[in-house]
């Protein structure tokens, strides 16, 4: 079995245009790569708001990617925070294991994890 001895980590703005290359030692790499990102990515968040929005244009082809818009938000709201989720999901669910789970009312999909 191969080992892993190189990485080529990309990191991407908004717009899916590359920002910066970083390559070498898959740990080392991928350190420095994660110290970038989170200056590029990171936002410090002043107060949990009541209501937030997520969008997750351009990573939306399909539910799955879209998700990662909502990897951060455990992070920064409260309890009563009504969340909204933006997405095409032009491809569909792409997983449908998770069909138990949703709820489609008047066009919004709704997710129970219960």
């Amino acid at each position: 079995m191969a080992g892993l001895n190189f990485i080529i980590a990309g990191l991407i703005d908004d717009e899916l245009k590359l920002v910066d290359i970083v390559a070498g030692h898959p740990i080392t790499a991928h350190r420095i790569a994660a110290k970038k990102a989170r200056k590029l990515y990171v936002k410090t968040v002043q107060r949990k708001p009541d209501i937030l929005i997520a969008c997750s244009y351009p990573l939306e082809q399909d539910f799955f990617q879209a998700g990662k818009a909502l990897w951060p938000v455990n992070s920064v709201i409260k309890e009563s925070t009504v969340v909204i989720w933006i997405s095409s999901c032009a491809e569909g669910l792409c997983c449908h294991s998770l069909d138990k789970k949703m709820k489609i009312i008047n066009n919004a999909l709704f997710l129970d994890f219960s």
